[in-house]
């Protein structure tokens, strides 16, 4: 891969943790994932479980998973337990990597070792069942922390093509130092780290959240380049008033993870073409099935082209698949080499290669003007993108024990419902522990009925039109 080529190639840091000042560089990085890449690599090719977070090791533990001969997965280290624990059961890893000593697991584990990074690699006593075929390289989950077993399987090639293009059109080079304010188990997160990674760059972790003054310290002080960030985070900026910050260093701001209302946009576009520190804001456009980045659009394309999703990345292509004859607006379809292979939900579907042949059929709705440049109008699948996070709407509605339809809106999801049958304060709180977001994602929203459709299922796209808005 050309990623791990990369890293024993590059003799400047790579890493530089703000909490404790240590840095590592890319001789370092490279000797400590090589180093665990060969115990995994005394069992015979299979499937790694990694549970990742914000820490130097975890970055370890995922480059270890890609240098060994293993297929390797990411898990979000915060996931409830037994959700955790159904994944096991589901996929048969042979090895388990944890950024902690101390897991409180409920199964027979064999404890290998703890490397000097403060990872602890895990073995796990079943044999598993199954090969694993060897175009798999990478598993990322399809909704953040919910435990749903949906995976995307991705190769080699998607995850060097995909960071290939990002460090083209971002034009990243070793001098960038990025401060990494997103999960590397989350497809965003991984795409920052691997463009930057490729590019030789150094990338800056702190534990902090972006609204406390820490966050920004810190970027302040290590003369941090770049942010990326969701709707959400960039909302939330804004409100604290994001136009005042003062970020010398700062040369581009990224935004994907769902749709920034053009307000939004326009805001920070305009802030970014401030004479005394201006900076490049890319909204982009991708999904975890593309690896990552499927569009950006170019900082000189604003204000003209708000609210497009941009051009395809180099090495992409869009086309729209319309069912009405005469209709410009259709299924978004993207075709290119970071196209991944397709799903995974349980050990059995390892065994598969590329089902995709380098084309996506996205499941959203829009067009490409005349210009070539993308516009989303809608989506056709049930996933709502909350907080940067795609959830599915059928387990928001399995997690209440009630007649209740959930259906997307614009950074949040809304359920309808009789509000005789639901404490609205006490669901809410109930969502956001069962899927941890913050409760403020939930609008619950009291009808007399719930509309059916002639099959008399839940007419979602009624629902969506009254309550979702596009």
């Amino acid at each position: 891969m050309d990623i791990l080529n990369r890293l024993a190639a590059y003799s400047g840091s790579a890493i530089l943790d703000a909490a404790t000042e240590r840095v590592v560089t890319y001789a370092e990085l490279s000797q400590s994932a090589s180093s665990l890449a060969k115990t995994l690599d005394r069992r015979e090719a299979g499937l790694v479980f990694c549970l990742v977070d914000g820490s130097v090791a975890s970055i370890v533990g995922y480059l270890a998973g890609l240098m060994s001969r293993h297929c390797v997965c990411l898990i979000d280290a915060s996931m409830a337990m037994p959700m955790v624990e159904r994944l096991l059961d589901l996929y048969q890893p042979g090895w388990l990597i944890t950024p902690q000593s101390q897991q409180m697991f409920a199964r027979p584990l064999v404890l290998n070792c703890v490397d000097d990074s403060g990872l602890t690699l895990w073995q796990l006593q079943s044999a598993p069942v199954g090969e694993v075929n060897s175009l798999n390289k990478l598993l990322l989950p399809t909704s953040g922390s919910t435990g749903n077993p949906k995976m995307v399987r991705l190769s080699a090639q998607n995850l060097d093509a995909n960071a290939a293009s990002i460090v083209e059109y971002l034009e990243l080079n070793a001098t960038e130092r990025p401060i990494l304010s997103l999960p590397i188990h989350y497809s965003y997160g991984l795409s920052v780290l691997n463009s930057h990674l490729l590019a030789g760059a150094c990338l800056t972790l702190t534990p902090d959240s972006i609204l406390q003054a820490t966050f920004w310290d810190a970027f302040r002080k290590h003369e941090c380049t770049s942010f990326a960030g969701v709707p959400f985070q960039y909302t939330s900026l804004l409100r604290i008033g994001l136009e005042k910050f003062e970020l010398p260093s700062l040369r581009s701001m990224t935004q994907a993870g769902g749709k920034l209302a053009d307000a939004a946009v326009q805001r920070i576009w305009q802030r970014s073409q401030n004479s005394k520190s201006p900076f490049r804001f890319f909204v982009m456009y991708g999904q975890t099935e593309a690896t990552a980045r499927m569009s950006y659009l170019p900082p000189g394309s604003l204000p003209s082209k708000l609210g497009s999703a941009g051009i395809a990345i180099p090495g992409g292509k869009f086309s729209i698949h319309s069912t009405e004859p005469g209709s410009k607006i259709g299924e978004v379809v993207y075709s290119g080499a970071n196209v991944g292979l397709g799903y995974a939900s349980h050990r059995a579907d390892l065994t598969l290669g590329d089902e995709r042949g380098g084309v996506l059929h996205t499941g959203d709705l829009g067009y490409v003007d005349d210009d070539g440049y993308l516009f989303i109008t809608g989506r056709e699948g049930r996933f709502a993108k909350v907080f940067g996070l795609r959830l599915s709407l059928a387990d928001i509605e399995a997690a209440i024990a009630s007649d209740v339809v959930a259906v997307a809106a614009s950074e949040c999801v809304v359920i309808c419902h009789d509000a005789n049958l639901v404490d609205p304060a006490a669901t809410r709180r109930q969502l956001a522990d069962k899927f941890r977001i913050h409760h403020s994602a939930f609008k619950l929203q009291a009808v007399d009925a719930i509309p059916l459709n002639a099959n008399g299922k839940p007419d979602h796209r009624l629902l969506k039109e009254r309550f979702g808005g596009t």
